[in-house]
């Protein structure tokens, strides 16, 4: 593992992994144990790049880790004297990370010498940083001195004190906010705030004047300006969880899973594509965890014969009549529907499941 001064930001560290399969070893035995190896380190280092150079032989790395991206794809080492041609592999966990390209032998020896050029662009230079307003007020209100006005007989009237505060706010709102554009760019990690930019501005020009010792002294305030922003940031995630409010929570597991609104898949998929995409998924999670899965047509049915036994025992819900059996009291009747749209819809779906 090594941490380069000049890495994107994106990235924490790099993390390079030697890997030989002997020709003779059972390949489930040593996938499993590389895996291991490599989920642990992606835990300790979940932002770092790994790469996974070696040869393979009969092994599949796709097979454990699908994510993975083959870069080097070809031969690196040549056997005139039985005409066999040896394939290295080297995969990465970042999506075209390197271009190979092959050079002449090494020596008098049979290996080829790879000349890998990097073709990875940081997030920076690929996406512009997004314009952010927001609005500043009431940082220097004295919020005291409308309890003190408040006060009746040792006591505090909250109606009065209530509506000296909202009178103030409804007055401020249009004529004392000042609105402030801050830009924020797609590498930067969550805990970053304006005393970790200081220290790394100031850390930066210490590395470029010369002097080390002064370096030594602001690379060590970076790195505790840094655990102290990640353990601020760590206590306001957790805030969330702290409270009953449902919407605060969803927020929070939204920010540790860093997940993103896409409307694309919500809008402009049709149904046949939205089926593949979700069994695709179902293929890889079946791939990662080594279980057969149910498919998703096993899925819908379960839980669509749930739900309409729930409705048929339940004769005060309104759609309860849409469940009538046939006079020999063993199969529902079919509803009757004109277009493939009410005929793939819910209650026709159910009414057919509940009789096959």
């Amino acid at each position: 593992m090594c941490r380069p001064f000049y890495l994107p930001r994106e990235f924490t560290c790099v993390v390079v992994i030697a890997v030989y399969v002997h020709p003779d070893a059972k390949a489930s035995i040593a996938m499993k144990e590389l895996s291991s190896a490599i989920n642990k380190l992606q835990t300790v280092h979940p932002d770092g790049v790994v790469i996974v150079a070696g040869d393979f032989n009969h092994c599949n790395l796709r097979s454990v880790l699908p994510k993975f991206q083959q870069n080097v794809s070809c031969f690196t080492r040549t056997l005139d004297h039985v005409h066999i041609h040896i394939q290295v592999c080297t995969r990465t966990s970042v999506a075209e990370a390197y271009r190979v390209t092959p050079l002449p032998h090494l020596g008098q020896s049979d290996h080829l010498l790879l000349f890998l050029l990097p073709e990875y662009s940081p997030v920076i230079r690929c996406v512009k940083p997004t314009i952010r307003t927001v609005k500043q007020q009431f940082s220097h209100t004295d919020w005291s001195e409308f309890a003190s006005q408040a006060m009746t007989d040792s006591f505090t009237n909250i109606n009065t004190y209530t509506n000296a505060v909202l009178d103030l706010i409804n007055s401020c709102v249009d004529r004392m906010t000042r609105l402030k554009n801050i830009r924020v760019f797609p590498n930067q990690k969550p805990g970053m705030n304006q005393e970790v930019r200081l220290l790394l501005k100031a850390c930066n020009t210490a590395f470029r004047s010369g002097d080390w010792g002064a370096y030594s002294v602001t690379r060590a305030d970076l790195r505790r300006g840094i655990c102290k922003a990640k353990h601020a940031y760590k206590q306001q995630i957790e805030e969330h969880f702290n409270s009953a409010d449902p919407r605060r929570m969803w927020q929070g597991i939204q920010a540790i899973t860093d997940r993103k609104h896409n409307t694309c898949i919500q809008f402009c998929l049709t149904p046949q594509q939205a089926q593949t995409l979700l069994r695709s998924v179902v293929k890889t999670a079946h791939q990662i965890i080594g279980i057969e899965l149910p498919t998703l047509e096993n899925i819908f049915k379960k839980h669509c014969l749930q739900r309409a036994r729930g409705i048929i025992k339940d004769p005060s819900h309104p759609n309860h009549g849409l469940f009538t059996l046939l006079p020999l009291g063993r199969r529902y009747r079919c509803l009757r529907a004109r277009t493939n749209r009410l005929k793939n819809s819910f209650f026709p779906v159910a009414v057919t499941a509940l009789n096959s």
